[in-house]
């Protein structure tokens, strides 16, 4: 095996994408790092890696504010960004430095360059934001892995899985999916579940999947435990196989308060599940109230659970639903699309004379 040196393995792996990587100073200003090792990492849950040195100021003030945004510069700001290669923003503010303007973001405490193109995977999500000419605002949905979810089904069964899990035959159970937190809306979920309860007709189980130790957390126990519902609600927590959960469940639940476009909404779809959900932001963008799911307003428990009721007691309106589901999902959700349009964005950024730039917003959570 031949080593190579840094500049014969810049050649072979060359051209890489160029990204300008916007973090957080100490004193509230932009930090700007030109950074090409910036990779894919996951699509469930959705991730994006780049790679510094380990005392990098870059990646210091990222894992310290656990914000950053990524942005792909066009033509325009070649020469700049070059320049902010041979210094460290823990010294020079690169921005003031190399001339580069910057602008606000919307709920960001971060700038991003002018003239920037910005990425959102909601409509509803985009027309929150002012800070950039209305051109350079553009929406590319979000997608899944159908084909990897469809393979899943075909290879697991239903009744197995709920064997496994000692669900009986006769027992429905209904499921939300994320992180547990109040945003999500979980303790909803869970005062749905004590309306239900009260229904004798019905043998009722209800799954919390995605949870973490938190205190969120475990005022959700405190607060099943408190209602004896601890027969009823199980929390499970964060693992690597949630399809299995998706396959167990009858019905699907999202109770969020915010959401953009969220992922399990769409794997729901994939597994055909009848969904109640609410009606917060992206979400009706997804999926269209009495069309694919039975959309309610936020916060709303009894709402919920009336939903669930009329799912439950109408099979053709459950079944009318998971098709339009499915048929929604294969037509504007898929994984391909999603690249797809990705992919456009990459390569408008990368014409010549391009006055645009790619940035996609990204949560880092510590």
């Amino acid at each position: 095996m031949k080593e190579l040196n840094i500049f014969e393995a810049t050649a072979l792996t060359s051209p890489n994408p160029l990204t300008l990587i916007c973090s957080e100073n100490e004193d509230g200003t932009t930090n700007l790092a030109p950074i090409c090792f910036v990779s894919y990492l996951s699509f469930n849950p959705p991730m994006i890696g780049f790679a510094t040195g380990k005392q990098a100021h870059t990646g210091e003030r990222v894992r310290e504010t656990g914000k950053v945004i990524v942005t792909v510069p066009g033509e325009t700001l070649s020469q700049a960004v070059m320049s902010c290669g041979s210094s460290t923003g823990s010294k020079v503010n690169k921005a003031t430095e190399y001339g580069i303007e910057m602008v606000d973001v919307e709920n960001s405490s971060i700038k991003i360059p002018k003239d920037t193109k910005v990425a959102f995977v909601a409509e509803t999500t985009k027309q929150m934001y002012h800070c950039v000419d209305a051109m350079n605002l553009v929406v590319i949905k979000n997608g899944i892995d159908l084909k990897r979810i469809q393979e899943y089904r075909r290879t697991h069964e239903k009744s197995t899985l709920r064997n496994l899990a000692g669900i009986k035959e006769d027992e429905i159970l209904v499921s939300i999916f994320g992180t547990v937190c109040f945003r999500k809306g979980q303790r909803v979920f869970i005062e749905a579940a004590r309306d239900l309860s009260k229904d004798k007709n019905r043998k009722l189980l209800f799954y919390i999947v995605g949870a973490k130790q938190s205190t969120y957390l475990n005022d959700l126990k405190r607060y099943i435990e408190e209602n004896g519902l601890e027969e009823k609600v199980k929390i499970i927590e964060v693992c690597d196989d949630i399809y299995q959960y998706y396959m167990m469940s009858d019905y699907f639940v999202c109770a969020s308060y915010e959401e953009s476009s969220p992922q399990v909404v769409l794997e729901a779809m994939a597994f055909e599940l009848p969904i109640v959900s609410t009606n917060v932001f992206g979400i009706p963008e997804q999926i269209r109230n009495e069309c694919e799911a039975l959309l309610v307003e936020p916060g709303n428990p009894i709402a919920i659970a009336d939903a669930l009721r009329r799912l439950m007691d109408d099979a053709n309106l459950s079944d009318k639903l998971t098709q339009n589901g499915i048929y929604r999902l294969k037509s504007k959700f898929t994984y391909e699309m999603m690249l797809k349009n990705y992919d456009y964005l990459f390569q408008e950024a990368f014409q010549e004379g391009s006055r645009t730039e790619l940035v996609k917003y990204w949560s880092v959570k510590k």
